[in-house]
């Protein structure tokens, strides 16, 4: 499965370098290149939940807190029970300040 992810993966990387100064089409091809990376490490499945969270930011600016927070809850009630704390701890300690200020707004 690795194998016949990693041509998928390149290809987004390279499309999200090309879209650098697009935020919204960057961090989509991040999210995507993130979720077909979790063929051989599952841990990319939270970049590509990170990197959702940047596209909702980026999309919506001027309503972003509530999007964020939306985007977050909805991501949580369907990951599996045993990973939410997980997901929930790795946002706690990696979201960047910007978007943290966003949540508390």
């Amino acid at each position: 499965m690795y194998q016949n992810s990693t041509p998928a993966c390149l290809a987004l990387c390279a499309a999200a370098r090309k879209a650098k100064r697009n935020d919204v089409a960057c961090f989509a091809a991040r999210a995507a290149g993130q979720a077909v990376a979790t063929a051989h490490v599952p841990q990319h499945a939270f970049g590509a939940a990170y990197y959702a969270i940047k596209v909702v930011a980026a999309t919506n600016p001027s309503d972003a807190g509530v999007k964020l927070t939306k985007e977050i809850n909805w991501q949580l009630r369907r990951l599996p029970k045993k990973l939410r704390r997980d997901w929930q701890d790795w946002l706690t300690n990696n979201l960047p300040k910007n978007l943290k200020k966003l949540l508390k707004d």
